[in-house]
């Protein structure tokens, strides 16, 4: 009665191939095809991140056409969101629920899935940061039910405490000062790959679970 032999991405790929839809508009003259995706590229990089001249005048001289600009900017990210489809489903394929017992902290959910969905996508420094955030949030709520609030305290401070005082094991301690030292890291110059990431996601989701479990 259901057929679950096909995707949604499958119909995506279907109707739209990166290189072959570029082609397209330059049967005629695929070099000049190729040398305006290199454009394309660098006004894209000019504007996502930090700009060299040549990025900008490329950017600019782009925009001039704003038709063209239109179109390759909506081909470009088209292109992105295709390519990173297959590898989210890999990555999506690894997850397991966090099962909780207690009411969790909306700001907490907030700053997980948003930090799930940044590694999901392949932005693995944006991951780590987030998780951070999100595994503090959690140990702050967690410390605020348990201890009381307490204000002006660090992440070192708030795992040291909360081991100091018996509310969660040596092992646990020891995952969230792993996923702090990765975070710091990547704040401080010093790129994360994807099997860390995937690393500190995976400790930041079982110390979570500890939090609110009970």
């Amino acid at each position: 009665m259901f057929d679950f032999s096909w995707f949604t991405s499958d119909q995506i790929f279907m109707h739209f191939d990166p290189k072959e839809s570029w082609a397209a508009m330059f049967p005629s003259r695929p070099q000049l095809g190729e040398g305006l995706k290199g454009l394309v590229e660098e006004a894209v990089a000019s504007l996502e991140g930090l700009s060299s001249e040549d990025n900008a005048r490329a950017q600019t001289a782009l925009k001039d056409d704003p038709v063209l600009w239109k179109w390759v900017v909506d081909w470009w990210y088209c292109k992105d969101l295709v390519e990173r489809i297959e590898p989210a489903n890999e990555r999506f394929s690894k997850l397991t629920p966090i099962l909780v017992r207690v009411t969790t902290n909306q700001e907490v959910n907030v700053y997980l899935r948003e930090a799930t969905q940044c590694y999901l996508f392949g932005f693995f420094q944006a991951s780590t940061a987030l998780f951070r955030t999100a595994l503090e949030a959690g140990l702050k709520d967690f410390c605020d039910r348990k201890l009381g609030a307490l204000p002006g305290v660090t992440l070192y401070d708030l795992i040291a405490q909360a081991e100091k005082q018996g509310l969660v094991s040596t092992h646990v301690s020891v995952m969230a000062g792993e996923v702090r030292v990765a975070a710091n890291k990547v704040i401080h110059e010093e790129p994360i790959s994807e099997q860390q990431a995937f690393d500190v996601l995976v400790k930041t989701r079982c110390v979570l679970e500890e939090f609110y479990k009970s």
